[in-house]
């Protein structure tokens, strides 16, 4: 089917829009008059009224499939309710244009095929199927043998994160907040890499393939940038640590201002010991500011990425497992009305959503069809004009060298100034 034709299935079904898209109401395309193709579309009558009658055939579809599928579960015939909701959309869909009544089946189907394998588990074990976990059991090597072991548990009937995303949603939204940190530290380590010139990726900080840090020759990176750190406080309190006598410590502390010495916790004489003063120094050092594009400062950066992402894995690990443990307690102790309601996200849920948007994607794949064919006959009407602007250019000039009789002439002059649009 041409382009054209596909439309023509559209001005059909949404009566006055290709007036109003159109000048004069028909082609070329070329002559659309409007500027914004997207919003006089879905602001015109006719596909507000098209959206409207889908909404209208559908208003009751969820309540339909409720009953259908969570009152009547114990009753209902497995092998024959996809042929009942099937029919059942395909009514609905009598009266509404547009929408291929086949996409909307496959929805059906892709979704039938997992609940119809739950209803013959509560069919045959009973409803209290829904509220049991399995043990999870996966293949892993061990002394280089293949073994299946128990890795945590999954439920019976219902997914653990569907109970996660609805009953615990506040634990699990902090599980994935800390994820989601982990991601961005990832990309943050990529940004730094790709910011790195050749010279400094040969520093011995990344990978052979420079495509990743390597956390023991960043650490040895940032001793060596510390060890080169020098402030006039460093320098103080290096040369008070090489003093020996009580005396000539508390001379240096009194004579040098330079140093914040209540920073460090003294001695009961008044003076610093060893430790207090390398500990004061190890700060000073970690606290220096160098210029922010500097190799220094993207290798401190890396180090304290790494020490965070460290931190968040611990936390995400253990955070996971306590999740996954509540998430099976959870299961095991739901009531009937949750229960009946968890299975209601799984099996319907996801299959009227998806039909509520069929309607949507129609008008679309109009618009998109609109964009394109504006655009393809819009440059062919724009290189035609030029050349038409061209073309009498030329004949302008070519009649001022032109001679003749004085009736002649009277008529090119004519001609040039319709060429010249006066």
């Amino acid at each position: 089917m041409s382009e054209t034709a596909k439309l023509d299935v559209y001005w059909s079904a949404l009566p006055g829009l290709k007036e109003a898209l159109f000048a004069h109401g028909a082609g070329p395309y070329a002559e659309l008059t409007v500027g914004n193709i997207a919003q006089t579309v879905n602001e015109h009558p006719a596909v507000k009224a098209f959206i409207s009658n889908f909404i209208d055939a559908f208003g009751d579809f969820e309540g339909f499939m409720k009953n259908e599928l969570i009152t009547n579960m114990a009753s209902l015939n497995i092998s024959k309710q996809e042929a009942v909701l099937s029919a059942e959309i395909f009514a609905r869909l009598a009266s509404i244009p547009l929408i291929n009544k086949y996409d909307a089946y496959q929805f059906l189907a892709d979704e039938w095929a997992k609940t119809s394998v739950d209803l013959e588990v509560i069919q045959t074990e009973g409803f209290n199927a829904v509220k049991k976990v399995d043990p999870n059991m996966v293949i892993k090597k061990k002394d280089g043998k293949e073994e299946e072991v128990q890795d945590g548990w999954i439920g019976h009937v219902i997914p653990f994160e569907l109970v996660q995303r609805t009953l615990l949603s506040d634990e699990y939204e902090a599980v994935m907040q800390k994820e989601g940190r982990l991601a961005e530290i990832s990309s943050e380590y990529d940004e730094i890499l790709d910011s790195l010139s050749e010279e400094e990726k040969d520093s011995s900080v990344t990978t052979e393939s420079s495509d990743a840090f390597v956390a023991k020759e960043v650490s040895e990176k940032l001793k060596e940038i510390y060890a080169d750190v020098d402030t006039q406080e460093i320098k103080d309190l290096n040369a008070y640590a090489a003093l020996s006598r009580k005396a000539d410590k508390l001379a240096f502390i009194s004579a040098h201002d330079d140093v914040i010495w209540f920073n460090m916790e003294a001695s009961h004489d008044g003076t610093y010991a060893k430790k207090a003063v390398n500990a004061y120094l190890a700060v000073l050092k970690s606290v220096f500011k160098f210029p922010e594009e500097s190799f220094e400062a993207k290798i401190i950066k890396v180090d304290k990425l790494m020490a965070e992402e460290k931190e968040v894995k611990a936390q995400v690990k253990a955070d996971a497992a306590a999740l996954h443990m509540k998430t099976k307690e959870t299961i095991e102790s739901l009531s009937d009305e949750q229960a009946l309601e968890l299975l209601e996200q799984k099996w319907i849920v996801p299959f009227t959503e998806s039909i509520k948007k069929l309607p949507y994607a129609v008008i679309s794949v109009l618009i998109d069809n609109l964009k394109a064919l504006s655009e393809k006959y819009a440059v062919t009407y724009f290189a035609v004009e030029t050349e038409i602007r061209e073309t009498e250019s030329i004949l302008s000039v070519l009649i001022d060298e032109l001679v003749g009789n004085e009736y002649d002439m009277k008529g090119l002059s004519e001609l040039q100034k319709l060429l010249k649009g006066e």
